[in-house]
């Protein structure tokens, strides 16, 4: 019978140091705002480099973040549009 109360309590133990760690669990969302904030920093630090002085493997490195960064944007400010004026219609065109 000692041995059963063991077990169980053993058992208690751990489903309560799996529910201490759950509660820990933190979770972080980046809002559009900051994407656009960050997406913006990224072009503005690509601003600093001259791309004439580069090797061509840093340059595709400064096009793609400028590229990644200008989408980003773009998408931010789509949703951003949509959610404000939820016409229903696409505007992914203009």
């Amino acid at each position: 019978m000692s041995e059963e109360k063991t077990l169980e309590t053993l058992v208690e133990e751990e489903l309560v140091e799996e529910e201490a760690e759950e509660e820990f669990i933190e979770v972080e969302f980046t809002t559009r705002t900051e994407a656009i904030q960050s997406a913006y920093a990224s072009i503005s630090a690509c601003e600093e480099f001259d791309l004439g002085m580069l090797p061509v493997s840093q340059q595709k490195i400064i096009k793609r973040i400028r590229r990644k960064s200008i989408r980003i944007i773009d998408e931010c400010i789509g949703e951003i549009y949509d959610e404000i004026f939820d016409d229903g219609n696409n505007n992914e065109d203009e």
